[in-house]
């Protein structure tokens, strides 16, 4: 998991307070009894509208207390997907020397992202010690997000008045298309679309041809049929085998106007071919991408993440890349997938070895 940088949180940033719905009986309770005390001169009456008062203040007090000194950091999974659960992990320490805080509820607070699940309650952080918060957060949307915002309250001691401070990490993440089922009559084409000899030397099940045996070479490999014949040690040797490599283009219409439906069209298309796209990565298949011709330059440790980002934010930011030709990046054996916001009849499809419309349905 990643990490944002650590937020200090002070009793000067509480944003709002509010008397809780057992504060309000409290506080009638309390002028109930000042105004009793008042009209009947009764000191007993005084001495205990003094300590509910008192009470209200320790609140107010000892609540500013237990939210000031602590330290919040974010941790975040490694990849996130739109309408997917993302598991966050928020490390809340307590940076006092001395007092501990008490009874503390950290609540997500969307902004562009859905939220499920409700606030965490942490009961006790001693001083200098530190406790894990999970949260379980669904973005609606893929693209280059802030990162979710919290809200950390606390009624602390006796629940009469809650304190809130805005939890606000400066930092954005990246969020992938969201996974979708491909459509059933175009996956098996799609996933059979691939294995080939290639005319040499290397590790497969096909025979290629005999050799001398050399020193060092398996006992396995041994053709005793040829032995017997010729009288001398051989082997067999095998064709190498490889994977077909597939070109996958996205294909989306800039000059569309900005509706509903064009969107709706549009983010069913990036995640029909963000989930192709996944799909041939873990089949072990060698895969390029190109948007709108442009073929993206994978950089970084892996390139899968590049592909899927460039995916994300591909129309929030310019994507770099060169317009390339199809075939020229597969000269021999391969496939081109292309798949389309647009109705295919409305797209030349010679180039491509299959086409596909929308939300992976087969052209």
């Amino acid at each position: 998991m990643s990490h944002t940088p650590v937020v200090h949180i002070s009793g000067k940033q509480i944003r709002s307070v509010r008397i809780t719905r057992p504060g309000w009986g409290f506080l009638v309770l309390t002028v109930g009894l000042g105004l009793g005390g008042l009209n009947t001169g009764n000191n007993l009456l005084y001495l205990v509208f003094g300590m509910l008062l008192s009470m209200l203040v320790m609140n107010a007090i000892l609540s500013r207390s237990s939210l000031h000194g602590l330290a919040l950091r974010l941790r975040t999974p490694p990849r996130l997907f739109a309408g997917a659960q993302c598991p966050f992990r928020v490390e809340v320490s307590n940076t006092k020397k001395r007092l501990p805080s008490f009874a503390l509820t950290l609540v997500p607070h969307a902004a562009h992202e859905r939220i499920s699940g409700a606030g965490s309650f942490v009961f006790k952080i001693p001083a200098g010690e530190m406790r894990v918060v999970d949260h379980s957060i669904v973005f609606a949307e893929r693209g280059s997000v802030p990162m979710p915002r919290f809200r950390l309250l606390t009624s602390y001691p006796f629940g009469l008045i809650e304190k809130v401070i805005p939890v606000r990490f400066e930092s954005q993440c990246i969020v992938y298309p969201e996974q979708v089922p491909l459509a059933r009559e175009s996956l098996p084409s799609l996933v059979r679309h691939g294995d080939f000899l290639a005319q040499q030397r290397g590790i497969g099940v096909n025979p290629y041809g005999i050799r001398e045996y050399i020193s060092g070479d398996e006992v396995r490999h041994i053709h005793w049929p040829s032995v017997a014949k010729v009288g001398e040690w051989v082997v067999r040797e095998y064709e190498q085998e490889k994977r077909a490599r597939l070109l996958l283009n996205l294909l989306v219409n800039d000059a569309a106007p900005d509706t509903p439906e064009q969107r709706a069209r549009r983010e069913s298309a990036v995640s029909a071919i963000a989930s192709l796209l996944i799909q041939f990565i873990n089949e072990k298949r060698e895969v390029g991408l190109l948007i709108n011709g442009q073929c993206v330059d994978p950089k970084g440790v892996g390139y899968i993440d590049a592909y899927l980002t460039a995916l994300a934010v591909f129309d929030q930011e310019e994507t770099t890349g060169v317009h390339v030709s199809f075939r020229a990046l597969l000269p021999h054996e391969g496939a081109i997938f292309g798949v389309s916001e647009r109705p295919v009849s409305e797209l030349r499809g010679a180039l491509y070895d299959r086409l596909i419309y929308e939300s992976g349905a087969a052209a």
